[in-house]
This record gives C-alpha cells, sequence and structure tokens, in this order.
C-alpha cells in the first residue's frame, strides 16, 4: 500500500514539474490569439487542453515505465517501498526502449487474446438474444471480468516478472542506489 501511495505521489509530482511547461504554453497562444493566429481563447483553451492532456499522457507513461518493478523489489527482495522505487528507476535506466518494446508486444498480445475472447462471447450471446429475445447483457460483462481477472491479470503480472528477472540478471548497479542518479 505504501509503495503504491509513493507512486501515485511520484505521478502527481510529475504533474506538478509540468506546470511551468503549461504556463508557457499559455503565453505562446495568447500571443498567437493577440497576431491573429488563432481565432479565439476559446479555440486556444481547447489546444491548451489537448497539449497538456498529451503531455501528461506521455510522463505518467513513461514514469509508469521506470517504476513498474517496485512490487517486485518489495516482494522478491523484501525492500522498504520508497527503496523499491529507488531500485526500480535504478534497474529500468537505459532500459527505456526495452521496456517499451515489452509493453507494446504484451498490450499486442492482451489485444489478440482478449479480443477474440470478447468477439466469440459477445458474438454468441447477441445470436442468444437475437433468437431469444432475452437480455443477457449482465451476463456478458460478466464473463468479461471473469475472464479479466482471471486470465488477463495473471498473465499479465507473468510477463512483468519475466521481465522483471531479465532485468535484474542485467543490472550490475548498486544494492541501495540513490534516487538522483536514477532519475534520468
Amino acid at each position: 500500500m505504501i509503495g503504491t501511495v509513493y507512486f501515485g505521489l511520484s505521478i502527481f509530482l510529475v504533474g506538478i514539474l509540468l506546470m511551468p511547461v503549461l504556463y508557457i504554453l499559455e503565453s505562446i497562444l495568447k500571443f498567437a490569439v493577440s497576431q491573429g493566429l488563432i481565432d479565439n481563447f476559446t479555440q486556444a483553451g481547447k489546444i491548451i487542453v489537448n497539449i497538456a492532456v498529451a503531455i501528461a499522457m506521455l510522463s505518467i507513461f513513461f514514469t509508469f515505465i521506470r517504476i513498474v518493478f517496485f512490487p517486485f523489489f518489495i516482494i522478491d527482495k523484501h525492500c522498504k517501498p520508497f527503496e523499491s522505487i529507488k531500485l526500480s528507476l535504478a534497474t529500468t535506466k537505459g532500459n527505456f526502449i526495452k521496456l517499451l518494446f515489452i509493453l507494446v508486444g504484451l498490450v499486442l498480445v492482451q489485444a489478440v487474446v482478449f479480443g477474440f475472447f470478447y468477439v466469440v462471447v459477445l458474438t454468441g450471446f447477441r445470436l442468444v438474444n437475437y433468437f431469444f429475445d432475452y437480455d443477457i447483457n449482465q451476463y456478458v460483462s460478466l464473463i468479461v471480468v471473469v475472464f479479466s481477472s482471471f486470465v488477463i491479470v495473471p498473465f499479465t503480472t507473468a510477463f512483468f516478472a519475466v521481465a522483471y528477472r531479465k532485468i535484474m540478471s542485467e543490472y550490475k548497479g548498486d544494492e541501495h542506489p540513490d534516487i538522483i542518479h536514477n532519475i534520468v
């Protein structure tokens, strides 16, 4: 629980660090409105929101990839929560592209497996609904949730465990790293 709180705080701090970027962006867009490049402040506001959401998503994704292994350090190495985040930052340093490919592979495999299952189940239940005029949407939801809980989540956890073992086997750093040298 404490590790998850630290993870949430990390995401929050990334958001705080992005605030100056938004103020600079706002100034640029106000200048664009005054020069006639953008029609009005409503349009400028929409642009600011879109860019802010994109920046926030990318920074949260980057932070997630760097801190993703903190639960494994708590379980495997019996580290304290903050120490596990420091170790996750240290082990993922220099492995961002590798982790990105692992994550993209995981998403693609899940999309194929879950998508196929969902299409088969949904089609089957729609046919039952069509022929027997019986509303069974709650059953479809139940089956999808059960499938997700008992197949997708364990598969994802196993996938990350394998990635954790692979990256730990290649890690040559300190057993108690400092956080400053491993952030970037």
